[in-house]
């Protein structure tokens, strides 16, 4: 038998409205169309895109550019070992007693890490007492 559902398309049919339904050449400005609000979302409606994993010919997992470096971790000082020479790199007068006034250059031998970014030292003339471990390095063999 006949189907009960009628199948026509929208009213009017498909393709145009009557009289046209397309914009009559020249009615938007070089540059302008689609007009503005065209249905396009605005750029980060979506949010950032996702961060997406890349290899390096070694096969280790690298960020592509552009799309943000991961964080990096937060620096940790390895401690320097004791009985290691270290060398001063910056000036520094002590404040308080038990604390060594030394200058640029000078090397030490490293007694003992503290907390809190103490270490103690000894200098060449037999003196120990603490000092900052932002102002030290280890004494490489080749004198730098």
């Amino acid at each position: 038998g006949r189907s009960r559902y009628k199948m026509s398309g929208p009213p009017g049919g498909y393709g145009p409205p009557e009289g046209g339904g397309y914009p009559p050449q020249g009615q938007y400005p070089p540059g302008q169309y689609p007009p503005p609000g065209y249905g396009y979302p605005p750029p980060g409606a979506y949010g950032a895109p996702p961060v997406q994993a890349y290899y390096d010919a070694y096969g280790n997992p690298m960020q592509y550019p552009g799309y943000g470096a991961p964080p990096a971790a937060p620096a940790v000082p390895i401690p320097i070992p004791p009985g290691t020479l270290v060398r001063v790199l910056h000036d520094y007068i002590a404040t308080e007693k038990g604390v060594l006034s030394l200058r640029a250059g000078e090397v030490c031998t490293l007694e003992e890490n503290k907390e809190q970014g103490w270490v103690t030292l000894k200098t060449p003339a037999g003196q120990v007492g603490y000092f900052p471990n932002s102002y030290i390095d280890v004494q490489r063999l080749d004198g730098t």
